[in-house]
């Protein structure tokens, strides 16, 4: 607080989900964040809190003219938000094909976001349903949640979770420069290969028994992204892991 002047009122906080380590510290720290949800077809803003309201590890409540619901939920009461109000858009311009694939056949607008609802209706997000992993005994994955674990760990600037030949694998992309800088080495490469390696049950101990990985491998290049700066999930792991 005092670092911010010590008058900070509100720090809005949007634009891509919270890692919820941050969000559980900022929790703590009783530090006065705002949290905004929605999309750019739902103008955008459809769920949030603000600085006296929020609640780990919900984004916060609907907004009064959302009508917000779950579709297809699951045993764990997970589901995808759709929702309809005057925020949502019309559709999209002459696509009536993909107009039928985004909107529920009365009338709700599909997210595309996986999340649910506490008894006092905070909603929490889970991740995407195409990102969505099933497990070998028919459970659900969601490897943004994994890879905020991994994103955590020293020297990881980004990751991702990903399926491959039915085992659940992370490429793990180390911050070199801070490697070096830190670790007195010989062979950086190689130090870093062993680093990595040695994550996997560092990582697993954190997670629960279904989302523990199988394999992690350095992800050497730069991940390719949109131009919002997203990872293009759909690339790997189609592309050879390094």
């Amino acid at each position: 607080m005092e670092a911010f002047g010590g008058e900070l009122k509100f720090f809005g906080i949007g634009g891509s989900a919270l890692d919820l380590e941050v969000m559980k510290f900022l929790t703590l720290a009783n530090f006065p964040y705002a949290l905004g949800y929605g999309l750019t077809e739902t103008s955008p803003h459809i769920a949030g809190n603000g600085p006296l309201t929020h609640c780990y590890p919900y984004v916060g409540k609907p907004n009064p003219d959302a009508d917000m619901k779950l579709i297809n939920v699951n045993s764990e009461g997970v589901g995808e938000i759709v929702v309809k109000g005057p925020q949502v858009m019309k559709g999209y311009y002459n696509n009536d094909e993909l107009n039928k694939e985004s909107f529920t056949e009365d009338g709700y607008f599909k997210t595309g976001d996986l999340g649910f609802f506490s008894k006092d209706g905070y909603l929490a997000l889970k991740g995407r349903v195409k990102t969505m992993i099933l497990g070998p005994s028919g459970e659900n994955i969601y490897p943004e949640q994994i890879e905020s674990v991994i994103n955590n760990m020293p020297y990881v600037d980004e990751s991702l979770v990903v399926e491959q030949d039915g085992c659940l694998t992370g490429l793990i992309k180390i911050n070199r420069d801070l490697f070096m800088k830190k670790e007195k080495v010989e062979d950086v490469d190689v130090a870093i290969e062993e680093y990595v390696k040695n994550l996997r049950p560092r990582i697993n101990k954190e997670l629960s028994r279904q989302n523990r990985l199988d394999a992690v491998f350095v992800q050497k290049e730069e991940f390719e992204k949109t131009s919002t700066q997203k990872i293009k999930r759909y690339l790997y792991p189609k592309k050879r892991v390094n």
